[in-house]
């Protein structure tokens, strides 16, 4: 059984593998479920890594580059996403042109695409083949409700 603890805390307190910081006042704890996989939870940690290599410009349109608190607030989100339940799609994971991380489910005719900001805000639009089902932004305090939908439609 996988539990875990989501919400405001007096601390903050993380227990997952390399990501450094989680929005001010939250604490989660992740405790794994040795029978479910997660790694697609490490490929991602890894790809956002990788695009925080990535220098000012790397697209010759004056893109910025990525900063700590934008892979931060990805990986605490896809924690979260972990946390909740087994999710055998793997997210694609791609850098903005304004600076953000996008990523990106998707399995037959659903799709959700995910835009996390340097400043934690995060937009998210779910579809049904070319119909918007649900869209919107949110702040971290919101983000367990969209990891929740991830768990659900991409379980």
């Amino acid at each position: 059984m996988t539990t875990e603890t989501i919400g405001p805390a007096s601390t903050q307190a993380f227990e997952a593998t390399t990501v450094k910081s989680v929005p001010a006042g939250w604490e989660v704890q992740w405790h794994p479920d040795p029978r479910s996989s997660h790694e697609w939870f490490e490929a991602a940690l890894r790809q956002i890594e990788e695009l925080r290599s990535l220098a000012t410009n790397w697209n010759t349109y004056g893109a910025p580059r990525l900063t700590e608190p934008t892979s931060s607030a990805a990986a605490f989100f896809l924690a979260l996403v972990r946390s909740l339940g087994s999710v055998g799609l793997a997210p694609s994971v791609a850098p903005t042109s304004e600076g953000f991380i996008h990523l990106e489910w998707n399995r037959d005719e659903m799709g959700m695409e995910l835009e996390i900001e340097p400043t934690a805000t995060m937009h998210y639009a779910l579809f049904r083949a070319d119909d918007v089902v649900a869209e919107g932004t949110v702040t971290p305090e919101r983000y367990p409700v969209v990891a929740y939908l991830v768990t659900r439609v991409f379980s």
